[in-house]
């Protein structure tokens, strides 16, 4: 597990490594209302983007994990492109597309990249991703299991009740 610096993370704030070689990125999002599927898909376009320029960020597009962590919870079709990312990609194109357009305009990171070139990529390597979809409430589910990851990047403190003790 290697955690990234806050800011310029190009669309990972963890990434999991293998044998060195990265298996999985976690992005980590804190949204005071649900994330919606255009936000979605403007972060996954981003981290291709990313890769589209570094071809190390992802070295095996094909069961490559992309884990959303949210502070809340998603819209009913940003859950679904988790659920079904095959069926979700093939029918948003045009969405995937506009996404694209929109984060290659937004980063100077991206400065001369093609759209169209890069819309090509995301729908070609989107549906290969594992996708995982933590939100608030499995977050701490999801924790309980990885002792390493929860030791590394939590901190406990205990708490006592004053009128308890006394």
């Amino acid at each position: 597990v290697h955690l990234l610096n806050v800011g310029a993370d190009e669309g990972r704030d963890v990434v999991l490594l293998r044998r060195g070689q990265p298996v999985a990125v976690v992005q980590c999002k804190r949204y005071q209302s649900p994330i919606s599927l255009p936000e979605v898909f403007r972060e996954i376009a981003k981290l291709l983007a990313f890769a589209h320029i570094n071809r190390d960020l992802i070295p095996n597009a094909d069961g490559f994990g992309y884990v959303l962590a949210l502070s809340g919870n998603a819209t009913g079709p940003a859950t679904s492109l988790f659920h079904e990312p095959e069926r979700v990609v093939r029918q948003q194109k045009d969405l995937i597309q506009d996404c694209v357009t929109q984060i290659l305009a937004e980063y100077k990171a991206f400065q001369g990249l093609n759209a169209e070139t890069v819309t090509k990529q995301v729908l070609e390597i989107l549906p290969k991703l594992t996708l995982k979809l933590i939100t608030r409430e499995n977050l701490d589910l999801w924790l309980a299991h990885r002792p390493k990851v929860f030791s590394k990047f939590f901190a406990t403190r205990m708490l006592v009740d004053v009128e308890v003790v006394t």
